[in-house]
């Protein structure tokens, strides 16, 4: 059995259980760090992929030498590629539930999860992933919308791993499913649309999904 979780405000969780699907553009993400100036809110490096040098590269010309610290590729179309983000609860996160339940009963979150997710809200929804992918693609067939979905994968910057370069050099898709491993706690199950938008929108209405779904509040399920 496979579920997603999203947090937020019970306002827009209230609307995702009622069908509403908003996503945001790629940069809003980058965006929201250098607003914040703190890492973890929001990432500066979302859909690229960022190398640190530990002691950096010296580079040399005629005229001059440097020294180069860090280094990132990205490409620049992907930016307002609209994303949807949600905590994807491994098979082993799942007790042993009745067939009837809806959703099912998660062990706990550790300490490192539950400050990751401290501030995203005050409200969880605990959606049946199949169920919902399924009916996310059937509604965006209907409006001509291409979507790619996947677990996102993590790599170390000082180490990236080499399936990780490989998707960025030769440009496949799967290259969006890449992340600093910083964010590992996150878990995440990334859903991206070929619709571009230079702001976050409600794409479509997929339909009430509170047959698929539980809303609680957020303590509950971390605790």
């Amino acid at each position: 059995m496979e579920y997603l979780i999203k947090f937020g405000a019970k306002e827009n969780i209230e609307k995702l259980q009622s069908g509403d699907i908003f996503m945001q553009p790629m940069k809003y993400y980058r965006e929201l760090e250098e607003k914040y100036k703190k890492k973890g809110q929001g990432d500066k490096y979302e859909g690229k992929l960022h190398m640190t040098c530990p002691g950096g590269i010296i580079s040399l010309d005629e005229t001059h030498q440097s020294k180069v610290l860090s280094c990132s590729i990205s490409y620049s179309e992907y930016e307002r590629n609209l994303v949807g983000c949600f905590y994807n609860v491994d098979e082993e996160r799942l007790k042993a539930k009745n067939s009837n339940d809806i959703t099912p009963d998660i062990i706990a979150f550790n300490d490192k999860e539950k400050q990751e997710f401290a501030n995203w809200g005050d409200t969880a929804l605990v959606i049946y992933k199949p169920e919902f992918i399924k009916r996310l693609e059937m509604k965006l067939k209907e409006y001509n919308i291409k979507c790619v979905t996947n677990k996102v994968k993590y790599y170390n910057p000082k180490n990236p791993d080499q399936n990780c370069i490989n998707d960025y050099q030769n440009y496949y898709d799967s290259m969006l499913f890449w992340k600093d491993d910083y964010f590992i706690n996150q878990n995440e199950f990334r859903i991206i649309l070929s619709k571009k938008s230079i702001e976050g929108e409600t794409v479509i209405n997929i339909g009430d999904i509170s047959d698929i779904s539980r809303c609680y509040n957020k303590e509950i399920i971390l605790n």
